[in-house]
């Protein structure tokens, strides 16, 4: 029997063929489907790769660098009670549907562990920006305003998990 360990997930069956009388192995590799888009069985999350295998062949298996370790995001912002708890009911109601809130696995970002960056496009993000990777636009059922409670309450919430994680 032949065993490779490819340090992800494995998506499909593997496939074996051969050509010019040479025998290869490609198997599908990374994380997705249902568990995979919101649970992380490995510490790095790779790319979606075929791994394609020459059977007594010596090639090293590809060097994927290391993902930085996530951290909660800690931003500025400046939010009433009304206005988190409108953002709390547009997020579960919309948003929760595909994105963790405080959860670092899966494919699919726990929001509160968002860059800087996605922060700062962040009703861009919501305008279509990513459409082509999946991410709906949202520009007709949301304001710029509903937009900026949504984000200040997921904020709210990475601040309120450290809060709680600092007094354990």
């Amino acid at each position: 029997m032949w065993e490779a360990n490819v340090g992800s997930g494995v998506i499909a069956s593997p496939v074996t063929y051969r050509i010019d009388g040479q025998q290869y192995v490609s198997i599908a590799v990374g994380w997705g489907g249902v568990v995979g888009i919101w649970n992380s069985f490995t510490k790095q999350i790779y790319p979606g790769t075929v791994f394609t295998y020459k059977l007594d062949g010596h090639a090293p298996v590809p060097d994927f660098p290391e993902s930085p370790e996530k951290e909660l995001i800690s931003l500025e912002y400046t939010a009433t009670k009304a206005e988190l708890d409108h953002g709390a009911g547009l997020f579960y109601g919309n948003c929760a549907v595909c994105h963790e809130l405080v959860k670092k696995g899966g494919v699919v970002p726990g929001l509160g562990y968002a860059t800087k960056g996605t922060f700062d496009i962040f009703e861009d993000i919501l305008s279509g920006m990513y459409v082509n990777k999946g991410m709906p636009d949202f520009s007709d059922r949301f304001s710029r305003k509903d937009m900026t409670d949504i984000k200040n309450f997921i904020l709210y919430s990475a601040k309120e998990v450290k809060k709680e994680a600092s007094t354990k």
